[in-house]
């Protein structure tokens, strides 16, 4: 994938979407392309988040440890992003990531996207709306179960 396609997709995904190319090419410069073999595991539920995950071919399967055994919560394909939230604050894993198909990633540290947010500071309002709408999405989620659970 040449770097005007990884870029393109950046470019599709609400946590990038107000970068410039320019920032958007640091930032791939700076991240790491990780191939994944068929049943290898990306990321295990629990552990640190220290960075983010596009997925740029194949599949992953995502993982709960209280599911069921064997059942994926979710299949993420191609041109997906996980994680985002790890690039801006400690977290961890909310799930298992492995690859169900062979799987390339481009993987992008929180202190690469620390540096640019750093460099280029205009970027955090877009990140700050991003995650403010985030939180709203998850309140009224969560508003929704609590309704379901009352009925």
């Amino acid at each position: 994938m040449a770097i005007t396609d990884d870029i393109a997709l950046l470019e599709k995904f609400d946590f990038f979407s107000k970068m410039t190319t320019e920032q958007l090419r640091l930032l791939i410069f700076g991240a790491e392309r990780k191939e994944f073999a068929t049943g290898e595991i990306i990321f295990t539920e629990g552990q640190p988040a220290e960075s983010a995950y596009v997925v740029l071919s194949g599949t992953v399967n995502l993982y709960r440890q209280n599911s069921q055994p064997n059942q994926p919560i979710d299949i993420i394909n191609k041109n997906a992003l996980l994680n985002e939230l790890a690039l801006i604050t400690k977290v961890n894993r909310p799930f298992t990531a492995i690859a169900q198909s062979n799987t390339k990633t481009l993987k992008i540290n929180r202190i690469v996207f620390l540096k640019l947010i750093n460099e280029f500071p205009e970027i955090t309002q877009h990140i700050y709306d991003y995650v403010s709408e985030r939180m709203r999405e998850l309140a009224s989620n969560i508003n929704h179960l609590t309704d379901l659970k009352k009925n």
